[in-house]
């Protein structure tokens, strides 16, 4: 039998596994660009195991199966170990269908030279499982789009088990995931949204916008919210830092950040509403003790300073966007023309004004969504 085939069972069991030369596994090393083991297109109706073995080909890929189809599960477990070169990576699912789990439990797979797991398209029935010591390293120039692990447009059934022990690209970091158009049953597990979302920011090489919406829809389906609105505003920092956006937008995009955390966190525009208020009774007393405010004409006692109580109610009333409140039919700035302290807190109060109806605005445009953009 060639050492890179797999030996089939009986059709009734419809099983396949490699045939182990001795324990633990079988061993097999190629130097063909074709891959050590080839399963282009090969049809198992039960499953594929190839726990413990080990393949290499120093001219292409350890594992070659695209477009393999396997009814039931897929076992590379237990110190399964793969290494390839070239582009076409270590291990080769793309295109592939799984119709039970794809279990990598323990698995290392290596290329020095591209993807370690290329697995773009792939089609798993039920749960992925990448953890317990799985390793994966590639390599591949930083013009190139080779990635450690590439699941773009995957599909899993189920679960994703994600935990690599390692996972690395020998020459860009950015280099380590491809995850765009990945699909998953609820949130990926044995890893932290934190973790999962700095992968997405540091770990890809470009920013794309459904494995965001993936994350959060699945924590969302939780209940969630506050872990959601997390990830959401995560995405929309990633967008602004490594997208190209016109000035205008980057600007806008740092003011809701900071004043409404862009849209998901409307109270925050409330919080610097209640400084600017805050801030006008404080100017109000201070500049009023020193000359600014006076008692009006229509006190018993005019041009006499106003109490505490008035002057905050003066820096109350400099939020109004226009008019005067009763507050001001008793204690108002100083009719004096040489009272520098009436001038500033005039020219204060209409800047206070200005903030706190700006601050408003945008808490009303966060509380509707107006302002929100993933």
């Amino acid at each position: 039998m060639p050492a890179g085939t797999p030996r089939r069972d009986t059709p009734g069991r419809g099983q396949a596994h490699l045939q182990p030369a001795q324990p633990p596994g079988a061993r097999i090393i190629g130097r063909t660009g074709a891959g050590a083991v080839r399963l282009l297109g090969a049809h198992i109706g039960g499953n594929l195991e190839c726990d413990g073995a080990t393949l290499r080909n120093d001219s292409g890929p350890a594992l070659d199966a695209e477009g393999l189809q396997v009814g039931r599960g897929m076992f590379l477990r237990d110190g399964f170990t793969a290494a390839g070169a070239g582009d076409l990576g270590a291990v080769r699912l793309l295109g592939a269908h799984i119709g039970g789990n794809l279990e990598c439990d323990g698995a290392t797979l290596r290329n020095d030279s591209g993807p370690a797991l290329d697995a773009e398209g792939l089609q798993v029935g039920q749960a992925m499982f990448l953890r317990d010591g799985f390793t994966a390293v590639g390599a591949g120039d930083d013009d190139d789009d080779d990635v450690a692990v590439d699941l773009t447009a995957a599909r899993v059934g189920g679960t994703l088990v994600f935990d690599p022990a390692r996972l690395e690209h020998a020459t860009d970091p950015h280099g380590r995931l491809e995850v765009d158009g990945l699909t998953y049953a609820g949130v990926p597990e044995q890893i932290s949204a934190g973790d999962w979302l700095d992968l997405l920011r540091y770990g890809t090489r470009s920013y794309a916008a459904q494995p965001y919406q993936q994350l959060a829809a699945g924590y969302r389906a939780l209940g969630d919210e506050r872990q959601t609105r997390e990830i959401l505003m995560a995405q929309r920092d990633d967008a602004l830092t490594r997208t190209d956006p016109r000035w205008r937008e980057r600007l806008w995009g740092k003011i809701t950040k900071v004043t409404l955390g862009y849209g998901y966190q409307p109270w925050r525009a409330l919080l610097f509403l209640a400084a600017v208020v805050a801030l006008s009774c404080v100017l109000a007393v201070a500049l009023g003790s020193h000359g600014a405010l006076a008692q009006t004409g229509k006190t018993a006692t005019p041009g006499r300073p106003c109490t505490v109580v008035q002057q905050v109610s003066v820096g109350l009333d400099l939020n109004l966007p226009v008019g005067t409140s009763v507050a001001r039919a008793d204690c108002d700035l100083a009719k004096d023309s040489d009272s520098a302290t009436a001038a500033w807190l005039t020219a204060a109060g209409w800047v206070l004004r200005l903030l706190a109806w700006g601050f408003a605005a945008l808490f009303i445009a966060g509380f509707t969504s107006a302002v929100r953009k993933t």
